[in-house]
């Protein structure tokens, strides 16, 4: 097992291919651009979709009627853009 990041884009919605059983760890600004780490297997070859949302302070109506897993809250330029990501759900697949 190690320990990996993954780039996120600052879309609403978005999704991230992570391997089988990884465990995100956080979502995090890192030199202003923000990114995923996980603890994954990296000989795992079965792939997961994770549907990630970010949703802004005092903006985005975040809905009621889904599960969403709290993931981290994070400041981008300096503090302009403040984001608060969560887990919507997985989708698995076999990626070849």
């Amino acid at each position: 097992m190690k320990i990996y990041k993954y780039p996120i884009q600052l879309d609403k919605e978005q999704i991230v291919e992570l391997p089988y059983d990884a465990k995100i760890l956080s979502i995090q600004a890192h030199r202003n651009m923000l990114y995923l780490w996980a603890l994954v297997d990296e000989h795992e070859t079965y792939l997961v979709e994770n549907i990630i949302h970010l949703y802004r302070t005092g903006y985005d109506e975040i809905p009621s009627d889904i599960t969403l897993q709290f993931l981290g809250t994070s400041q981008i330029d300096c503090g302009e853009l403040i984001l608060h990501a969560f887990l919507l759900k997985k989708k698995e697949y076999i990626h070849t």
